[in-house]
């Protein structure tokens, strides 16, 4: 019992996430919030800042300190610059009060005098710290008379921003510092762990594949359904789910790239080189890929009837599954040759992923992006701190170990091994290996399926699509080992050219930091092929490519003088204004005029002053969000975290009596705690910094009554309350300002995030049609041996390289917004039917295995290119190019499937964003049917004697991939037919439809 009580609570602990680095961040971020407030208990601080001193405590935490270093510092130059903004605007505003003041006649004090009158990330915080000094000098001077007391109000809090900001710059820099180059290795660690914990599920997964039924059965001889099925190998729950482990640590590290590349550092690695190390990454990620889709691939064989003597086209004529087993027809034959086909290929396809793992291994090693085996770390007591034991040498015996400079080697002739010794396993499913002469006899007996093959031989039936599932695992395998290698090959480089001999200044280019500052003003959702945006002209020509239209906007023709290129510059002003980002500032600007309006009236001007109302004002600016749904997750944190903070502040407070040195300490000890939520969930970082700056202005408050007096205190015009009301009244404020941003989200009209991802979905589907042309595009390319000198920008290659990279990375974008969105809609109140979650969930998913199809179909191709990546392990021989080129002249037969696809998800998108029905039904899409074209082709072009061709597995990976596609596209327009509807005036549909409502 007491073994398993210390086992849940270590797996308690686990849970939290809570670290060496995690409880690092959380000290980081709780001091600004100790500096600030025990700085103010010395008498000469307090003569500065006088009755503004918790300002600097408010500034200090909203500045969060967490970031690493460059973000740091783009922060912090951000929020400067919108200070340094708001100090003329606030004055000009404050100046134009007074003069509307002093030309007003007292007698007609009452009347009024006409004299008076979202969208980049980046800025989010600089943004809020904006609204905060604008809102305290706006409604703060209307009390004034005289300009010297609003200047001498704006001079002081001048002095409390920079102060505030300056403590928390300071402590992130120096207190446990993160730089954005550490945040990327630290995600390539990860990535690497759980490509090696992919591998190593592969290799069971294929141990299963030998061992169980690929497709279980009844006791009467028939596939079982979906929920019995599940238990079969083809299930592969826990191999789909180490991919998308994976897939998240990849998209991470892409996006941890861009500031990495452009941070000043002390290190080894160059940006350009952790750029290559991202880019080989992802050469790994495709295969891994590939390989977690084979329980898929094996779930469509099962659900069409299971191992039947054909190829993945011959299941499907015009669309239709028509395939059927022949008389006398037994799964247990097929499967016999299928087990031991997997059997022959386990042993060699262990042995390289074995290879592979210790070459991740090695490449970590000679990066240094993991320790060396004994490197000692003063930390190791610390729980979930690195440890690394010191390895005997000796007891290895000489043995080629990670980290050895002939390791490269070593894994370039497991490589070849497994190039070579891959024929065993095709041996064996083309010899029908296992099965007895009565079943041979029996096979034979069934008629002929092979036509490539003379029936003199004694050739049976046999079933293609285990030759093309065999070619695809050793297809994915060999091109991950060459990513692996390739990444191995890499870090030798580095060690041999010196560059981890010693490290050296790494200040980055003139351009990239040009680059940087034009980021700050860039959206999230902008698509690049790289961490380099480019201007809208250039991503519109990348992400649509060029068409027949005289013009982007089909309502004008291009301009043609000076004239209408001004009238242009006019509407494109007119387009923002009446953007979505324009609309949420009006409403947010609304919110805040309902609560800061008690400020400008006459009656209730010193109410406003007297009872602290500001905060109400401040929490309506900063706390609105644009999607109903997301403000619905914020306004509930917010609303809990305000009575959350009530409790804090009193436990503060009273547990040390009102003790001065007591209260910081616990006050920052609530902050350490809470930091913690801020780091774990940085998401609802509004929330958690409204419940931290309720707390730390209601403590800040009375720390700074008991510094300078009650008399210094109430000097501005408040009133002097004891602490237990004073936290009420915030409190209170809290809740006004939230139920104002409540009421103008929702009306007149809201956004709701059900909208937005629906706009999003029909974005990624037209991209997906894009996309799936340019892939076609390369492969013809590839094919014709025409895509030119990768390093020449303006090749053919080159070119659609790019344009694929830009797509990928929008859609990777996209994917992530909608999925959030689909989190977000559960939030929203919904008005009439409810929104078809299951439905739009369903989309989503298919729109990813999409994705994932047609980056394969490019990344698996690859070995067809004269001069690609791969060109250094598949070795075009005179035979095998001939074979390419035969297979070239396929080009023009495929080209009606290929526009086809591209047609339909074009329909999609236009039927999704529009909300009409289709105009008709979507007949399923043809196959390829690239095997009966080259048959005509060529009867020699698919025998099996060209199994062996490394250009033949390609081959039988896009056979495979290209069935899959239409396969879940088939799928696709299932769920969105039944989500828009078709256009249909039969007669007697409509009288039964119509029927049926009015029963």
């Amino acid at each position: 019992m007491p073994y398993s009580i210390g086992r849940r609570l270590k797996a308690g602990w686990k849970s939290l996430g809570i670290d060496m680095k995690m409880l690092s961040l959380m000290f980081k971020g709780s001091v600004p919030v100790a500096i600030s407030l025990g700085m103010y208990q010395s008498t000469a601080v307090s003569e500065v800042y006088t009755s503004l001193g918790f300002l600097v405590a408010i500034i200090a935490v909203v500045t969060v300190n967490l970031l690493p270093r460059a973000e740091l510092i783009q922060m912090t130059l951000s929020i400067c610059t919108f200070t340094a903004i708001a100090i003329p605007v606030t004055m000009l505003a404050t100046w134009s009060g007074l003069q509307a003041r002093f030309h007003t006649d007292p007698e007609g004090l009452h009347a009024y005098n006409s004299s008076q009158s979202a969208r980049y990330p980046a800025l989010l915080i600089p943004t809020i710290l904006y609204n905060i000094f604008v809102i305290v000098q706006l409604t703060s001077c209307s009390r004034f008379t005289t300009w010297t007391q609003c200047w001498d109000l704006i001079y002081l809090t001048i002095k409390c921003y920079y102060t505030g900001v300056a403590i928390s710059f300071i402590s992130g820099i120096i207190i446990y510092p993160v730089t954005c180059r550490s945040e990327i290795f630290e995600v390539q660690e990860k990535y690497i762990e759980a490509v090696r914990c992919m591998l190593r599920e592969s290799a069971r997964y294929l141990g299963k594949l030998k061992t169980m039924p690929t497709f279980p059965t009844s006791a009467d001889g028939q596939i079982q359904g979906e929920i019995e099925a599940q238990q079969g190998t083809w299930d592969g729950a826990e191999i789909q789910q180490k991919m998308v482990e994976v897939k998240a640590l990849y998209t991470k590290m892409r996006h941890e790239l861009a500031m990495a590349k452009r941070e000043i550092a002390w290190g080894k690695l160059r940006a350009r080189d952790i750029n290559v190390i991202t880019d080989l990454c992802r050469q790994i990620l495709m295969p891994l890929g590939g390989m977690a889709n084979m329980p898929d691939i094996l779930k469509r064989i099962g659900d069409g009837g299971g191992w039947i003597p054909c190829d993945f086209e011959s299941r499907t004529k015009d669309g239709v599954d028509k395939t059927m087993p022949p008389q006398g027809h037994s799964q247990e034959a097929y499967e016999i040759v299928w087990q031991h086909s997997i059997d022959a290929l386990v042993e060699p396809a262990t042995s390289l992923i074995e290879a592979m793992n210790d070459g991740l291994e090695h490449a970590a090693l000679q990066l240094e992006i993991v320790s060396r085996p004994g490197t000692k770390n003063f930390l190791n007591w610390v729980p979930g701190a690195k440890r690394t034991r010191l390895i005997d040498r000796e007891a290895e015996g000489g043995k080629i170990k990670p980290g050895d400079p002939n390791f490269s080697r070593l894994l370039e002739d497991k490589l070849t091994q497994f190039s070579t010794g891959r024929v065993e396993s095709l041996t064996a499913w083309a010899e029908s290996k296992g099965l007895s002469p009565a079943q041979l006899e029996t096979m034979k007996n069934l008629g002929e399926f092979d036509v490539d093959e003379d029936p003199a031989d004694g050739h049976v039936r046999r079933d293609r699509q285990q030759l093309y599932l065999i070619l695809y695992i050793q297809h994915m395998l060999y091109t991950a080992g060459i990513g692996v290698l390739e990444l191995s090959k890499f870090s030798d480089k580095m060690i041999a050219e010196g560059i981890m001999a010693k490290r050296r200044l790494i200040v980055p280019s003139f351009r990239r930091l040009g680059k940087w500052f034009v980021s700050v003003w860039d959206t999230a959702g902008a698509a690049s092929a790289n961490d380099d945006r480019p201007d809208s002209k250039e991503e519109n020509k990348l992400l649509y490519g060029t068409s027949n239209r005289t013009t982007r906007n089909i309502e004008h023709l291009p301009p043609r003088n000076a004239y209408e290129r001004f009238g242009t510059h006019v509407r494109r002003f007119q387009e923002f204004l009446k953007g979505p980002e324009f609309s949420f500032g009006f409403r947010s600007a609304c919110a805040t005029m309902s609560c800061a309006i008690i400020a400008y009236l006459h009656q209730t001007q010193e109410l406003f002053t007297h009872f602290r109302l500001i905060w109400a004002v401040i929490i309506a600016a900063i706390g609105a969000n644009m999607s109903a749904g997301q403000s619905g997750v914020s306004y509930v944190l917010r609303i809990l975290g305000s009575f959350a903070a009530l409790i804090i502040c009193y436990l503060v407070w009273y547990i040390p009596a009102g003790k001065v040195p007591g209260v910081i300490v616990f006050m920052w000890f609530a902050s350490f705690i809470q930091m913690y939520f801020l780091i774990r969930w940085p998401k609802y970082i509004i929330g958690w910094l409204v419940i931290l700056i309720t707390e730390v202005l209601s403590i800040g408050y009375e720390l700074q009554v008991a510094k300078i007096g009650v008399p210094a205190a109430t000097s501005t015009g408040t009133f002097f309350f004891p602490p237990y009301s004073v936290v009420a009244m915030r409190v209170a404020c809290v809740l006004w300002g939230t139920c104002a941003s409540i009421f103008f989200t929702y009306l007149p009209y809201p956004i709701t995030a059900r909208g937005l991802l629906r706009k999003d979905m029909a974005i990624i589907m037209q991209l997906l049609a894009n996309y799936h042309a340019v892939v076609h595009a390369t492969i013809k390319a590839r094919l014709r041996g025409n895509e030119g000198d990768m390093d020449d920008k303006h090749s053919r290659g080159r070119v659609l390289s790019q344009t694929r990279n830009a797509m990928f990375n929008k859609m990777m974008l996209l994917s992530s917004s909608m999925k959030h969105n689909v989190y977000l809609q559960k939030y929203e109140p919904t008005l009439g039917g409810r929104f078809p979650v299951a439905i739009f969930e369903d989309i989503l998913s298919q729109l990813t295995v999409l994705l994932d199809y047609i980056s394969l179909l490019s990344y698996a191709t690859q070995v067809w290119a004269v001069d690609g990546p791969t060109k250094d392990y598949f070795h075009h021989s005179s035979r095998s190019r001939q074979w390419l080129t035969d297979l070239s002249k396929l080009i023009g037969p495929i080209n009606p499937t290929e526009e086809k696809i591209t047609s339909i998800l074009s329909q999609l998108s236009a039927a999704v964003s529009t909300g009409r029905a289709l105009p008709a039904k979507i007949e399923p899409t043809k196959p390829y049917q690239l095997s009966q074209k080259l048959r005509e082709l060529d009867p020699e072009v698919l025998h099996i004697k060209h199994i062996q061709e490394l250009g033949y597995s390609a081959y039988s990976v896009m056979e495979i991939i290209s069935s899959m596609i239409i396969y879940n596209l088939d799928i696709l327009v299932t769920s969105i037919e039944s989500l828009v509807g078709v256009v249909n005036f039969d007669f007697e549909e409509m009288h039964e439809n119509s029927k049926g409502k009015r029963e």
